[in-house]
């Protein structure tokens, strides 16, 4: 469902590379990608604070919403994180 109404939505073939976050009830995935989806389940590439990537079954009952991350919402979230900055 989400799956399809994304490539719908962003008319696109393939969102394997469509970065998205998704809200649950009680976690959010900020920066993850879609790997697949039933009908009962969202199966997430999730990407932790450390940069790497875990696999994340999530049950589609506990998703609120599914969010398009764009580039400039990427940016803003390191905003301010210039490694200048902290090495002064």
């Amino acid at each position: 469902m989400y799956s399809k109404i994304l490539k719908d939505t962003m008319k696109m073939d393939d969102i394997s590379e469509l970065c998205v976050s998704v809200d649950c009830r009680d976690i959010v995935f900020p920066l993850c990608f879609i790997r697949s989806e039933n009908l009962k389940y969202l199966v997430l590439d999730s990407t932790a604070e450390d940069g790497t990537e875990k696999v994340v079954i999530v049950p589609k009952s506990n998703v609120l919403s599914v969010n398009v991350v764009y580039q400039q919402d990427i940016d803003r979230m390191f905003e301010g994180d210039d490694e200048d900055e902290m090495f002064g």
